[in-house]
């Protein structure tokens, strides 16, 4: 019996294993070997062909062109990278947010701006810096919800990478934009001074 065949997008990676959305299902799927032999590899943000198992698993088979990709974070197709910072707590890293947005611009994604935790320290003139290059800024308090509609509405139906340091507010922002994510959220370390990997 020939197996169905579905194309889709990897939402997301776990060992081996892509969950693939297709028409508002979501199967988790195995790769062809031969990906591996080609020394390519499926990434999530990825659109795949792949076959119906008929039991919610599938097979990989193809992996159409990509428009880009990035070796980390590692994924492709990517329409935005939402920038988290903060003003404090953990204090901006401006390298590390500077190197962020030239590997989204050099890869063909937008950087856009999200200054977090805007009640903490001076989110305004944090803010400011990056509008005045001409990015989009978003200020926000996602722990009770404030300012989150608007970046919401802004990467609607975009493929949207969040990045940025430990402890900014990247899994609360997450949660407060699409709560059945369910991101585990942490707290600063007053050990040393930095979020925890969560």
């Amino acid at each position: 019996m020939e197996l169905k065949q579905l194309s889709g997008r990897i939402i997301r990676e776990k060992r081996g294993l892509f969950a693939c959305e297709s028409g508002g299902e979501v199967y988790n799927c195995r790769a062809a070997t031969r990906f591996r032999n080609q020394g390519v590899a499926p990434v999530a943000g990825d659109t795949v062909t792949f076959s119906d198992n008929g039991d919610g698993s599938g097979f990989i088979t193809e992996l159409l062109p990509r428009r880009n990709y990035f070796l980390r974070p590692h994924i492709a197709n990517v329409d935005a990278f939402v920038i988290v910072i903060t003003p404090a707590d953990p204090a901006p890293d401006l390298f590390v947010i500077d190197k962020l947005s030239c590997v989204a611009i050099n890869g063909g994604a937008e950087p856009i701006f999200v200054v977090n935790k805007n009640d903490i320290g001076d989110g305004d003139a944090l803010a400011d810096i990056y509008r005045r290059c001409g990015f989009t800024v978003f200020t926000t308090r996602a722990d009770i919800g404030d300012g989150v509609e608007p970046v919401s509405e802004y990467i609607k139906g975009r493929i949207s990478v969040f990045c940025g340091a430990s402890g900014v507010g990247k899994s609360s922002l997450l949660n407060a934009i699409c709560p059945i994510a369910d991101a585990e959220v942490g707290d600063i370390s007053y050990r040393i001074g930095r979020g925890k990997n969560t």
